[in-house]
């Protein structure tokens, strides 16, 4: 079972994007992210290798190791015992056609060549 949680904390002015994830029994992964304007400024991961293979009682245990973590994370932000470090904000930048036009990556050209067409 592949769940999580996505919640938004705000401190002051600054919004973090906190967001708990399940990788699947294939990985048996818990990942936490923090995020800042789309930036990653932390993450936490952790196993569940200990609750595999999963049945009932064990996807419970799961979501309830899920749900604390986030929470865990949530709360270190909070209190100040997890220190973001926040980025400085890039200038703001005009929006206009021909500055966006400036930015614009020129065309990429791709050659794909098949194995059967290559000279052994």
């Amino acid at each position: 079972m592949v769940f999580g949680h996505n919640s938004n904390l705000k401190l002051g002015n600054v919004t973090f994007h906190v967001q708990t994830e399940d990788r699947g029994a294939s990985h048996a992964l818990l990942d936490t992210t923090v995020y800042y304007h789309g930036r990653v400024l932390h993450r936490r991961t952790n196993n569940y290798f200990d609750l595999l293979p999963l049945n009932e009682d064990r996807e419970q245990a799961l979501k309830l190791r899920l749900e604390e973590q986030h929470r865990t994370v949530m709360e270190e932000i909070r209190s100040g015992v997890l220190e973001l470090p926040i980025p400085a904000e890039p200038p703001a930048q005009a929006t206009t056609s021909a500055s966006f036009h400036a930015v614009v990556p020129k065309p990429l050209q791709l050659e794909l060549v098949n194995a059967k067409g290559i000279d052994e």
